[in-house]
């Protein structure tokens, strides 16, 4: 081991020395020579003493060396101190599904998260995705400058930067933000990456593509969509471009799917026994494949030949409002009208598979209505209660829980008593929270409880609105007795309850209904 002279003169002692040591830094060279280096040990201890207290005043910045730049001062006071006790309640574990609505009334109130809070809530985001656009809104510039530190920037909105260098190295989170900031910000452009890199690309990282245009493409990715998109191997891929181009009733594939499934569908019989009829297509057309149509039968299909299986697929490129609009009544109108018994299953099954691509508000509400009401759910149809929380979330929350309160009180096919409570995720409508908590109850007391558990009523607890939690906590505390899932419930309302009021009251008033 190699050791400065100064070092090498203490190990072996000054019995020894001949010419005094050099300084050991720069700076002492004045005050070592001022050492009297004729009584060598007294000179050897003050070096001692000059050494270390150069040693804790620090040392000279390295050639090329820059301070990081220093966070901002905050524009936004912190969260209260009791919000941010309730916060740490939550990163504590005792109630984690009330982050997202703590998150919303601290953004809501003009506070920020405290300083304290941001690690914790940093390290939330890193393994939740669906908590960062709320998280971004309380991060403030501390929490942003801590999250470029930790190379988490990425993670959050406010951190797209539409740079090309996200697009072309990054991660899929950053690749995913990019899109978004593109598409904003340079449809054409987007639209051209995003086609660029479609054939190398995975399945699955082109399904999050096509989950980031949804159901409104730009004008640009239309050609896109349909050209390369639609004749995907993947049939997931091809149901989510089936509801993008579905979005644009005039445009060019419904265009064609319209024109070929009308000369299928006729009307017979007069008055009272009128009825739609379904003529299944003689052949596959080969030009249906480019629409990413199927010619075989999937694995598992059942209840369907393969013409019937093109004909509901032709259908299922159709909006319902179009075809309504042909025959020039409402779409409630015309599926009462849907009940030749050779042809009503495979019609339906083909409006249900359109709606399902793409939801219409003037259509959902119809179709989810006579779906409910069905008998029986058809064993070749997706399950009863997904196919319905599907149409439900394009209608009007007042609207969609009159449904599942009518859905619930009759007798909906293929549902246990309370399921479909449970599936919806829409807020409760402060006009139907005491029916709905009437019906959750009922629920909670069933035994046993194949729908209400703890984790499902847990979930319920935070739909139903602030001013309604008094009444609520009140009818529960009336209870006989509560099951494990009514006491799951009840602390979660309790605990939002609390949250609440944890934040001024302005801030309450403000985002309570």
């Amino acid at each position: 081991m190699n050791h400065d002279a100064f070092t090498t003169l203490l190990l072996l002692g000054t019995g020894r020395l001949k010419t005094p040591p050099p300084a050991p830094f720069p700076v002492l060279e004045a005050a070592w020579a001022a050492l009297d280096w004729s009584r060598a040990e007294a000179a050897a201890l003050s070096g001692c003493a000059l050494r270390a207290a150069a040693t804790g005043a620090g040392f000279a910045a390295r050639a090329g060396f820059s301070l990081e730049e220093p966070c901002a001062e905050e524009s936004r006071p912190a969260a209260p101190a009791a919000a941010g006790a309730v916060l740490r309640r939550i990163l504590g574990g005792e109630a984690p599904e009330c982050l997202p609505e703590w998150l919303e009334r601290c953004a809501a109130g003009g506070f920020l998260a405290a300083p304290r809070d941001l690690p914790a809530l940093l390290e939330t985001a890193r393994r939740d995705q669906e908590t960062r656009p709320a998280l971004s809104a309380v991060l403030g510039a501390r929490g942003a400058w801590l999250a470029r530190r930790e190379g988490m920037a990425p993670l959050f909105p406010a951190a797209e930067t539409g740079t090309d260098d996200a697009w072309e190295t990054g991660s899929l989170t950053e690749r995913l933000a990019w899109l978004r900031a593109a598409r904003r910000m340079d449809p054409a452009r987007a639209a051209s990456a995003l086609a660029a890199v479609w054939p190398g690309e995975s399945a699955e990282n082109r399904i999050a593509f096509l989950t980031v245009i949804g159901g409104a493409p730009t004008d640009d990715e239309l050609p896109f969509l349909e050209n390369t998109a639609l004749r995907d191997r993947r049939r997931e891929v091809r149901a989510l471009v089936r509801g993008a181009l579905l979005s644009r009733p005039a445009g060019a594939f419904v265009s064609r799917a319209f024109a070929r499934a009308v000369p299928l569908l006729r009307m017979e019989g007069m008055l009272l026994m009128k009825r739609l009829v379904l003529d299944l297509p003689a052949a596959f057309d080969p030009a249906w494949k480019d629409d990413g149509l199927e010619e075989k039968l999937p694995a598992g299909a059942k209840g369907l030949g393969p013409r019937a299986h093109w004909a509901v697929q032709l259908l299922g490129c159709v909006p319902l409002s179009r075809l309504a609009a042909h025959f020039q009544m409402e779409p409630a109108k015309l599926l009462t009208l849907n009940k030749d018994p050779d042809s009503a299953r495979r019609i339906l099954l083909g409006w249900l598979e359109a709606a399902l691509a793409h939801p219409e508000p003037d259509s959902a509400e119809a179709l989810a209505r006579h779906l409910a009401g069905l008998e029986k759910w058809p064993g070749e149809f997706p399950p009863a209660v997904p196919a319905l929380v599907r149409l439900l979330g394009a209608l009007p929350e007042d609207t969609a829980a009159r449904l599942v309160e009518a859905a619930e009180a009759g007798v909906l096919a293929s549902a246990a008593p309370g399921q479909l409570f449970s599936a919806t995720r829409f807020p409760v409508p402060p006009a139907a929270a005491a029916r709905w908590l009437t019906a959750v109850l009922a629920g909670l007391r069933a035994k046993p409880y194949p729908v209400f558990q703890a984790p499902a009523a847990r979930r319920l607890a935070l739909r139903f609105p602030v001013s309604f939690l008094p009444e609520a906590l009140r009818r529960l505390a009336a209870e006989e007795s509560l099951s494990s899932a009514a006491e799951a419930f009840g602390r979660v309302l309790e605990f939002r309850l609390q949250l609440h009021e944890a934040f001024p009251p302005a801030t309450r008033d403000r985002t309570s209904a």
